[in-house]
């Protein structure tokens, strides 16, 4: 079965950006970039919520 992430709908960027800050959520550049999606939560794609929902990005 292919991961459903592989191609997600979203920039890669974002995704790239997203496993940075799972992997160092207390980098500044990490939480400068958690701040930016808690403040554009509205625009993100619903699936992106719930990756950093369920990552707990978004208390950090």
């Amino acid at each position: 079965m292919i991961d459903p992430w592989w191609n997600p709908p979203w920039p890669i960027l974002w995704q790239r950006t997203y496993h940075h800050a799972l992997e160092h959520p207390h980098h500044p550049a990490a939480r400068n970039w958690i701040h930016n999606q808690q403040r554009g939560w509205l625009l993100l794609h619903p699936h992106q919520q719930h990756l950093l929902t369920t990552a707990e990005l978004v208390n950090v």
